[in-house]
């Protein structure tokens, strides 16, 4: 797929026409996805962001690079996952009061939220901007259904039974004579399981 420059490890395909979609999702009011590619392992669709568990080209992050660091600056301790998939994407994140609440879902009403966006205003405006130079857009895709996920419970791909894979994760690693890492996967599982190594 030549048209894709980035590849999210998992993810799941929405109707992101569907109004309480667009919101979960935090969809800018113009973002639409390119069409889905259908291939012999799966569909490849278009995804508007994710966290940073994502692979791409070379040349896409050399190009992007800018744009990542930009989505670093407003916060310490968080990045801007999902302005930065946007932004690279070639889709200006934020339009008229998007540029005071933030993306769907974003405001959370009360004192804290006003200083908040009174605080982030520049960085939006600073982000759009970023977004209306660039000249490239470089797409992110993602295979459902998913052959890789994110190990955090609540976003775990349900494609899969994962804990069949680590098993025979295991079992390989042992065979190869990678002992600890066996026993991390092992031990990892009886976790998992509820049982007692």
């Amino acid at each position: 797929m030549p048209e894709a420059s980035y590849f999210s490890v998992y993810g799941t395909r929405p109707d992101y026409n569907e109004p309480t979609v667009r919101q979960a999702y935090s969809l800018p009011h113009d973002w639409h996805p390119v069409p889905d590619h259908e291939t012999t392992r799966g569909t490849w669709f278009n995804q508007p962001g994710i966290t940073s568990t994502f692979i791409g080209r070379v040349g896409a992050f050399r190009q992007d690079r800018w744009v990542f660091r930009h989505c670093m600056y407003p916060f310490r301790k968080r990045f801007l996952d999902h302005e930065t998939c946007l932004i690279y994407q070639g889709v200006i994140p934020y339009r008229g009061w998007d540029l005071l609440t933030g993306l769907p879902g974003d405001f959370r009403p009360g004192v804290r939220g006003v200083v908040r966006t009174a605080f982030l205003v520049p960085f939006r405006v600073a982000l759009d901007a970023h977004a209306l130079l660039r000249h490239d857009r470089h797409l992110l895709f993602c295979l459902s259904p998913n052959e890789a996920t994110h190990m955090d419970l609540p976003v775990i791909s349900p494609d899969h039974d994962w804990l069949e894979e680590a098993t025979t994760m295991a079992a390989w690693a042992e065979n190869r004579g990678l002992s600890r890492v066996a026993e991390e996967l092992s031990e990892s599982l009886a976790h998992r399981r509820g049982a007692t190594p």
